[in-house]
């Protein structure tokens, strides 16, 4: 696969993610606030994922081991980690905390993440493209803050949720695995860890819960989210870099803030505005930049590995 074409497959890959996140945003929020909690909601991700992404690998990539330190690390960091924080903070703040603070504060915490890891800093205008977005994100945040302090627990909660991905997606830098391999790994080892405590010790809702919620998270956690998702944006990662990929993700808040209004029912307003055009304008410029200057990791997948 040419160059070119490598970087449009990717960014392709990386929109449909955009677009599934910002989904998630609202069905999580609508899973956490109804007949199911929280912890149901990781556990239907899992397990679902599991049935679907482990015989996957077991037929197309058994060759490929998921049982060493680099799969177990990156499934603590990808699943276990992020889903108790994100699951946990959907019920105590509302789908428009979470756009602005899970994927929102993504760009900053990848970056972060890849500094710290790997020693690779943001520079000239990669940095002002972080600029711009952080910009756009608080902005937003401050139409939306509250002074609630269960709210505030769970801005926290999305932040630390953005973290554990921000890791995740340094891992992914720095070892290049395989994304089925990934996927499988992710929910096999979050299924394995979680479960046990969950139906022991955990609160759970799932058997008073009506059909359709549970069939709607089935599809949407357990396919859409946690293996669909998964899949794309670790190839996605592999064709336009960590960095650039953490960049696109700037675009949840503002698609998410847009599927809200005739969803829940959300108002545009100017600041919501404004903070599109500074988010979406970040992301693009910061894209352009980063396809002129590659780190040396992210030239060693130049070509999508299948």
């Amino acid at each position: 696969m040419t160059k070119s074409k490598s970087l449009f497959s990717g960014y392709a890959m990386a929109l449909t993610v955009v677009c599934i996140w910002s989904g998630f945003i609202v069905i999580s929020r609508f899973g956490a606030t109804n007949a199911l909690n929280s912890f149901d909601l990781i556990s239907i991700r899992y397990v679902t994922a599991t049935l679907i992404a482990v015989p996957l690998w077991f037929f197309l990539k058994k060759h490929i081991s998921i049982f060493t330190k680099q799969y177990f690390t990156i499934a603590l960091f990808g699943g276990i980690f992020y889903a108790s924080c994100a699951f946990m903070a959907f019920g105590l703040a509302p789908a428009s905390h979470a756009a602005v603070f899970l994927p929102g504060f993504m760009p900053v915490a990848i970056s972060l993440c890849i500094w710290v890891l790997l020693g690779e800093r943001v520079k000239g205008k990669g940095l002002l493209a972080l600029g711009i977005i952080s910009f756009g994100v608080l902005l937003l945040a401050s139409s939306t803050l509250t002074v609630s302090k269960s709210t505030l627990a769970g801005d926290l909660l999305f932040m630390m949720a953005a973290t554990s991905w921000g890791v995740f997606n340094a891992l992914l830098k720095k070892w290049q695995p395989d994304p089925i391999a990934t996927t499988a790994a992710v929910s096999l080892y979050t299924s394995i860890l979680y479960v046990p405590i969950y139906l022991l010790f955990l609160p759970h809702e799932i058997s008073n819960a009506p059909a359709f919620e549970i069939a709607i998270q089935v599809i949407y956690q357990g396919v859409i989210a946690a293996v669909i998702q998964v899949l794309l944006y670790v190839k996605a990662a592999k064709a336009i870099g960590a960095s650039n990929l953490a960049v696109t993700m700037a675009l949840v808040p503002v698609l998410a803030s847009l599927i809200a209004v005739p969803v829940l029912g959300e108002q545009l307003n100017a600041v919501i505005i404004i903070s599109l055009l500074c988010v979406t304008g970040g992301a693009i410029y910061g894209n352009i930049h980063g396809n002129k200057v590659k780190s040396k990791d992210e030239n060693v997948s130049e070509v999508l590995q299948e």
